[in-house]
């Protein structure tokens, strides 16, 4: 349970969100999400399922995609 003493300000769109594999009988995680999310100072960034890094000012209400520069097109290399 959340203490009342959090607030929601806002919620933050654009990302890909689930995908399901080719049959639709489960979901995909490697193309799913976003995937991990880590915030310093007023930036949050957060990896999307569509190998895009998402970089949020958290003072402003848009998020800025950027290309993600691992080899093999993810942010997160298995």
């Amino acid at each position: 349970m959340i203490p009342n003493t959090f607030k929601l300000k806002r919620t933050i769109g654009g990302f890909v969100g689930i995908k399901l594999n080719k049959t639709g009988t489960a979901v995909d995680n490697n193309h799913s999400g976003p995937d991990g999310v880590v915030s310093h100072g007023r930036w949050l960034y957060a990896g999307d399922g569509d190998s895009t890094l998402k970089v949020i000012d958290l003072n402003a209400p848009t998020a800025t995609a950027l290309q993600a520069v691992d080899q093999h097109g993810r942010l997160d290399p298995s």
